[in-house]
């Protein structure tokens, strides 16, 4: 049995010299097409919220070095993060992972998304990250979605 629940949090401090990473302004949208409804699935809460987080950030799609999703086994979240590529990638890119903590954590509900972010966290201080940079997403089942970008210390540009 794995448990639904699960708990992160976040130091959030003023001074950059201490940062272990930083987070960019979160994006949001609302997904139309749901499971419940017959709508066709175009992504379009998931592409809104991650252009809405890159262009806070900066950065294009092509500039993020991983992706990280709160997706938990519905084929619809799959389908979602590779309409977002479809979608939002304007260049080629040879490795684009994506990482799920759920599939080591079990669905965890509403801690998801920010396990997302330390597991971005980890991933820069243990040294084994694809780059830089991450866009963790979140979403939930009733249409809202949610994205940020996560940058390694000392790497956002100005």
């Amino acid at each position: 049995m794995v448990p639904g629940e699960a708990a992160a949090c976040l130091l959030v401090d003023r001074f950059p010299q201490r940062a272990l990473a930083s987070l960019g302004a979160p994006g949001f949208g609302l997904e139309s097409a749901t499971l419940w409804n017959e709508l066709p699935h175009r992504a379009d809460g998931l592409v809104e919220a991650a252009a809405n987080a890159l262009a806070a950030s900066g950065y294009d799609l092509a500039d993020m070095d991983a992706r990280i999703s709160d997706a938990a086994g519905e084929s619809l979240d799959f389908r979602e993060q590779a309409l977002l590529i479809s979608r939002l990638l304007d260049r080629r890119k040879l490795s684009f992972p994506l990482l799920l903590p759920c599939a080591v954590l079990g669905d965890v509900g509403v801690a998801g998304p920010l396990c997302g972010v330390v597991q971005a966290i980890a991933t820069y201080q243990r040294r084994y990250a694809a780059g830089p940079r991450s866009i963790v997403f979140a979403r939930d089942h009733q249409g809202p979605r949610a994205a940020v970008v996560v940058e390694a210390p000392g790497e956002h540009r100005q």
